[in-house]
This record gives C-alpha cells, structure tokens and sequence, in this order.
C-alpha cells in the first residue's frame, strides 16, 4: 500500500498548475475587470492555498531546504512587519506587504517540494505545465492569424491574460528558458517529445520577437551571457543552441510579418519606435533614490511609491529601487547577502549545475527574471512571480537528489556538432 506521504511534496506542483491554468485561460473573465485585476485574485487564492497545503508539507519534508533559507525568510517577515507598522500608506501597506512575505513563502515551499518529487511525479509536472502553455500560445497564435487577415499587424491586441505586452514578456522569456528543463523531466527522449517542445520554444520566442520589449531581449542576452561563464561541457553548449536554433526559427516567422507589413497588407507597430528612449525609467528612479534619502531605515511603507500622484505608474520598474523606497536598506541588505550566499555557491559547483539540464535552465531563468526586474515590472505580474518561483526552485535543486539526468537536444540530434 501506497503511504499518503508519497503525495505531500506534489501537493504545491498541484497548486503551481492549477494557478498557471487560470492565469493564462482566456475564455472566462468577469465583467468589467481588467486582466490584470483578475490575475490579481488568482495570485491571492493561490497565495493562500500555499499557505494552507503548506500545514500538511512542511512537517514532513521540512529537512528538504537549508536553514538559512528558513531563517532569512523568518527576518525577512519580521521587518516586512516593522515597515508596514510605520508605513505611510496605511493599512494599504499590509496588502503590499503580505504578498511579499507568502510570495517568499510559496518560493519557500516550492524549494522543499521540488527535490522530494518522484521520477514521475516531475514528468506529470512537466507535462501539465507544457499543455498549459502550449494552449496558451495557440490561442495566442490563432489571435495573431484573425489580426492578420483583417489587416492588423502589432503585438498589442495578441497579448491574452496580461494586462500589455511589456507583462507579457516577462512571464515568457522565462518560460523558453525553462522548456529544456521541463523536456528532461519528461523522461526518455522521443522524436515526438523534442518537436512538440521545440515547437513551443519557437512560439515563444516569436512572441518575445513580435513584442519586441528592449527589457526582455536584454535579460535574455544576460542570461545567456552569464551561462556562458557558468562551467563548460557540452549540455551548456547544447542548451544555448537549441535558444538560438528557436529564435533562427522564429526569426523567419518574425520577418513574414514584416514583409506583410512593409507591403501595406497590415497596418500595426512591430519594432519599438524609441529603441533609444528611456521610456521615462530615469525620472522614476530619480523619484525613487529620493524618497530612499528621505527614509533609508525603513522606507515608506508598501505600496508608498504610488502616492505620487504625479507619476504615471505606481512603480519604478526597478526592483532594486522599489525595495530601497518602500522597504529600506535592512530589507535590501538581507537579500543582498542571501543572492551572494546563494550565487557563491551555485559558482562553487557550475560544473555540476551546468551539466544538470534542470538546475541550468532554472538558473537561466532566474538571472532572466532578476535582469528584465532591473528595467521592467516583472516583479508585479503575478504569472511571472509563479514562474518565477519554478524557476528558483529547479537552480537549487542541485543542493539536493535529483531525478536522472536526461541531456537536451532540439529537433535536429546534431545541434551540439555545429
């Protein structure tokens, strides 16, 4: 018989596609609430339920996940408190609060649910999360194909459960770069497998192509720049072909639409028109260092920066920023020391990492979502956030057993010769 402890660590997998799969759904939204309003209550009743499974996994595989992790998540909820009691916004701050601290939490949670998944409970993983997405970008494809025959050429209207496109992207350059984990866990490679998955990277990539949001290529590019240093061998090598191989693919794609639009079939915006432009990040961030002068201890309080009622947004697009203006420099120190604690260790061990094709896609994805937070709001989406939080946990999953190794390959078997 079959003990029900075998079933705890899926319970947050559970969880992880249930959010996914009403996040990106299209085909049931309330009346007059944007999608972004909407994403909002899927993130709460996701947070709350991880809080809830989180009685039932936590006891039993709480020896899963080092001790710092607990403890910094501990200090970290303990000055959360402090900064909302003294905040400016009010009670306000507790909102902005609280899903800092169960965003942590769930990322917590995950890290002690991912290592104790079985062989085929990462498969089932792998596979929802593949459907899921794959739906996603076919109705998102199918969306791009009306706009074309009606004369209409532009990411604006393609964009479907994102409240624009420059969230959309921080939700996607993620999840290419987490595809070739997901094939790995899928267990023994088939010909059927590595078309389906490249298919989706193709996809994906258009899609980052078609947007066209300089915050999402430039993490990218980071990403891909910092795995070049991360350890040698040929999975790394193999791995960045097969992102380049998807975007040489998409880029074909990308440049039929150009040519419909440039022949006057389509009318529409593909390229940003102020690659240039700051896009008025400096006044923000201006803003921001100000406000962090004025209150450096503890900040203003969550949610503080959108007080400005001058400002257009509610946010720096500077996740460093935003935490030095709501949360202070206590906050921004602990989780300064923990990413070095972090990163010095994943540096330690780069061979192993980036011979593991989970650990090195999580890893690719995580430095992607940290970069694209520098410049962009990925930090607010709360599909990015999940993704995000699959993320950190497959980089750290070398810290503990993992499932056997599975080496990636694209469509073509040969890739790594080229």
């Amino acid at each position: 018989m079959i003990s029900p402890a075998v079933f705890v660590p899926g319970l947050p997998i559970v969880l992880v596609v249930l959010a996914l799969i009403f996040a990106l759904q299209p085909w049931w939204l309330p009346e007059y609430l944007w999608p972004y309003d909407y994403a909002r209550w899927v993130e709460a009743f996701f947070l709350l339920s991880i809080s809830c499974v989180s009685l039932i996994v936590l006891p039993a595989i709480r020896h899963q996940v080092r001790g710092e992790y607990l403890a910094a998540l501990g200090l970290f909820c303990t000055l959360t408190l402090a900064v909302c009691w003294m905040a400016e916004s009010g009670w306000l701050a507790y909102v902005g609060g609280l899903r800092a601290m169960l965003s942590l939490f769930f990322i917590f949670v995950l890290l002690c649910s991912f290592p104790c998944l079985s062989v085929g409970q990462r498969r089932l993983f792998a596979l929802a999360f593949l459907v899921v997405l794959g739906l996603h970008l076919l109705y998102s494809l199918m969306g791009m194909v009306v706009l074309i025959m009606n004369g209409i050429v532009g990411a604006d209207y393609l964009i479907s459960g994102f409240s624009n496109k420059n969230h959309a992207v921080t939700f996607y350059v993620p999840c290419l770069l987490l595809l070739p984990a997901f094939q790995a866990m899928l267990g023994p490679e088939s010909m059927a497998r590595r078309l389906g998955v490249f298919i989706l990277g193709v996809l994906l990539a258009l899609m980052i192509l078609v947007i066209g949001a300089r915050g999402g290529i430039l993490s990218l590019l980071v990403a891909l720049v910092v795995l070049a240093f991360a350890g040698r061998g040929g999975q790394k090598i193999r791995y960045m072909k097969w992102i380049l191989f998807c975007f040489l693919t998409a880029g074909l794609g990308f440049w039929v639409l150009q040519w419909i639009q440039s022949s006057g079939l389509g009318e529409g915006v593909l390229v940003h028109q102020h690659m240039l432009s700051d896009s008025s990040r400096l006044i923000l961030w201006e803003r921001a260092w100000q406000g962090f002068l004025s209150a450096p201890w503890f900040g203003h309080g969550p949610l503080s920066y959108a007080l400005n009622r001058d400002l257009h947004v509610a946010h720096p697009h500077n996740i460093l920023f935003l935490v030095l203006y709501e949360y202070g420099i206590f906050i921004v120190l602990l989780a300064g020391i923990m990413i070095w604690r972090t990163a010095r260790r994943l540096w330690h061990k780069r061979i192993a990492v980036s011979a593991d094709p989970v650990c090195l896609s999580g890893l690719a994805a995580v430095i992607a979502f940290m970069a694209h937070a520098m410049v962009g709001a990925g930090p607010m989406v709360p599909a990015s956030v999940l993704i995000f939080g699959v993320a950190v946990a497959f980089a750290l999953s070398s810290d503990r057993e993992k499932t056997e190794q599975v080496p990636i390959s694209g469509v073509w078997n040969r890739a790594g010769r080229i």
